[in-house]
């Protein structure tokens, strides 16, 4: 049994702006609060060190990390002062991943400002953060920020940027640590037709650092976080997909329309094209590659009822040498350079 939900929060504590929230914290720092962040969602992500990776990624990868989709409940303390425009987030959390006895916790601590420059909520954001592996062996220090700028009718474009530094050693005690140096970032912009059907276009460059020494060094690129980037359904999706989130590089093209059925734009159907390589070449006996493959997705979801939605989708991976090694490589009998994921869903709301 799993304890998913768990918080007490108290609103105007001391003073009229601050507010806490102790227990399984929500915080997360999404510059443009769209349930995909870059680089900290705690809620939905996994482990901080499994990216690790001072000799590069290698066969191994893509099964690891496809093979661990796993949530976090991260237990601490949640501390934020808001005043019109301004917002202070504290966040303390000493148990991300509990170990038993305190000095084998993964945790956590952050200290972010954000700032909602205008009535269609643009935002700028920056964040200071501070991650400390089971036992406390090592410490890995990410800062950063972006903006989410809407000053343009129908106009969304955005960008954000991280660096990483410090010391990790992985999961594993008794190893020696790898000095971490990496960076992330993101640029976009999205596009809303003023149109009954709600259509819209999007285009996106993400990117993730990673490693690219044939043998252990020392020194680690590959960036490290909890992110919940998810647009692609068999790359980015940590549920079904691969999760592939480190030594990434994409280029995102999105659209999308909402259809009439029973009520309005209660229908909506969105598609995405992904063209996606690794930043440092993957190792396969032989074999040196970038071709992480290109991706076809297209979602549907039915909102029945305001309680009931119905969704699915399709995604079509394709010329991913990655897979096809992963897998035994042009060899083997069921090596294959592509892959297609169906999905049928059901959410309801209480």
């Amino acid at each position: 049994m799993q304890l998913r939900e768990a918080s007490i929060r108290i609103n105007e504590l001391l003073m009229p702006e601050l507010s806490v929230q102790v227990g399984i914290t929500q915080w997360g720092f999404d510059i443009r609060n769209r349930g995909e962040s870059l680089a900290f969602d705690l809620r939905h992500s996994q482990r901080f060190t499994r990216n690790v990776s001072p000799a590069g990624d290698t066969t191994a990868t893509l099964g690891n990390r496809a093979s661990d989709p796993e949530e976090f409940e991260p237990v601490g303390f949640w501390f934020r002062w808001e005043r019109t425009s301004f917002a202070l987030d504290l966040v303390a959390l000493p148990a991300v991943i509990e170990g038993g006895s305190p000095n084998n916790d993964e945790a956590f601590y952050a200290l972010d400002l954000l700032y909602t420059a205008d009535s269609k909520g643009s935002r700028i954001g920056f964040i200071v953060a501070a991650t400390d592996d089971p036992g406390g062996r090592s410490t890995v220090f990410t800062y950063g920020g972006g903006v989410d700028w809407r000053g343009v009718e129908s106009f969304d474009i955005y960008g954000e940027i991280y660096f990483q530094n410090g010391w990790n050693n992985g999961p594993a005690a008794g190893v020696t640590p790898v000095k971490v140096g990496a960076w992330a970032f993101q640029v976009g912009a999205r596009y809303d037709i003023a149109s009954d059907l709600k259509p819209w276009v999007e285009a996106n460059l993400t990117y993730f650092s990673g490693d690219g020494d044939a043998v252990a060094n020392g020194k680690s690129s590959a960036f490290l976080s909890y992110e919940n980037v998810h647009g692609l359904l068999i790359l980015e999706d940590m549920y079904l997909g691969f999760d592939w989130d480190s030594n990434y590089r994409a280029i995102k093209i999105s659209g999308g329309i909402a259809l009439n059925a029973g009520t309005k734009n209660n229908l909506k159907i969105s598609t995405v094209v992904g063209l996606t390589q690794t930043v440092k070449t993957v190792r396969f006996a032989g074999d040196f590659t970038h071709k992480l493959g290109n991706e076809i997705d297209l979602k549907v979801a039915w909102e029945m009822t305001k309680q009931v939605v119905i969704d699915a989708g399709v995604g079509f991976l394709f010329g991913s040498k990655v897979l096809e090694n992963s897998m035994g490589g042009p060899g083997a009998p069921d090596a294959e350079r592509h892959t297609v994921l169906f999905t049928l869903g059901t959410d309801l709301r209480f």
